[in-house]
């Protein structure tokens, strides 16, 4: 019991400087204590259950596929996508596939919007995989807040040092395709 409340303790006296203090530390502090505490781990799972949800409601979205003009005005570092599917509701998208040509690769990505904003994208270098339960959190995961790249874990479910070079890249190319299929999906004025 001693232990919890000295943590509990440590907690809050960390948490009240890292907010109080206005200087450059604060951020790593906080940062610091997020780390310590588990906090990105309760992120990670927020945004799964906002996924999970995204995927048991898919059915009731409007699905419009992209077709070859729309294929040929996105932009993408991975010039081999044939197929883009995006899902909408009254709310906006709010998940998007993306199929590569399979004479050239099975890769595959996903996006998930909330509020019009990318939360979570996964790429899957071998396809997805939709007959496995488990299919919804495969391959190469993406966590994103305000249009930047919180947290990344690899095919093996291991964090990412999200301050690595390629992983940086990667993080940017999968904001500027989301920011591309909103653009394209404003453009086309489609009716719910």
């Amino acid at each position: 019991m001693k232990k919890k409340l000295l943590s509990l303790g440590l907690f809050a006296a960390l948490s009240f400087t890292a907010c109080n203090s206005g200087g450059p530390e604060a951020g790593e502090q906080k940062y610091e204590v997020m780390t310590l505490y588990g906090a990105w781990q309760a992120r990670v799972d927020e945004t799964r259950a906002k996924v999970g949800t995204i995927e048991t409601q898919e059915s009731s979205f409007l699905k419009y596929e992209f077709d070859s003009l729309d294929r040929n005005v996105f932009d993408s570092p991975y010039p081999y996508w044939d197929q883009i599917q995006v899902f909408l509701n009254k709310k906006g998208i709010q998940k998007a596939k993306l199929f590569a040509n399979a004479t050239k690769s099975l890769m595959t990505e996903e996006f998930y919007f909330e509020d019009g904003h990318l939360i979570y994208a996964q790429i899957e270098p071998d396809g997805i995989h939709t007959t496995e339960a488990d299919s919804i959190f495969r391959g190469e995961q993406f966590f994103f807040t305000q249009q930047a790249l919180v947290l990344a874990i690899d095919a093996k479910g291991k964090r990412r040092d999200i301050t690595d070079d390629s992983v940086k890249i990667k993080g940017v190319d999968l904001i500027h395709e989301a920011d591309q299929i909103k653009q394209i999906i404003a453009s086309k004025q489609i009716k719910l």
